[in-house]
């Protein structure tokens, strides 16, 4: 009984340790792609600038639908532009602000689906 304990236990930590293995590559692969797609853009490769100005592209599209679209946060319907007076209280946007700056680095489509 007890060497069926001991196999079982043995067992539990191997898959315990593999899994951990898994997850820490993982969380590699996701970092270095993070910091793959926040490298500077080389401006003198086409290629390097079409996903971000894609990106950049559809943001102020939605900006302009949301110009016309009627939403108690944007003004009277068909007004063309964002009100004047702030609709926040002060200390809002600070207050959901992190204390501390990620330790991690964000890619492009994270800080454009948070922006937008």
């Amino acid at each position: 009984m007890r060497d069926s304990v001991s196999t079982t236990a043995a067992a539990f930590c191997s898959g315990l340790a593999g899994g951990a293995a898994l997850l820490a590559a993982f969380q590699h692969i996701a970092r270095r792609r993070a910091l793959e797609s926040t490298r500077p853009l080389d401006v003198q490769d086409p290629e390097a600038i079409r996903h971000p100005a894609a990106a950049l592209t559809e943001l102020l599209v939605r900006y302009h639908e949301n110009l016309q679209r009627r939403d108690p946060h944007r003004g009277e319907p068909g007004n063309t532009s964002y009100s004047v007076r702030s609709k926040v209280k002060p200390g809002e946007l600070r207050d959901q602000l992190p204390t501390a700056c990620p330790e991690d680095p964000q890619s492009y489509a994270d800080i454009f689906r948070d922006v937008g």
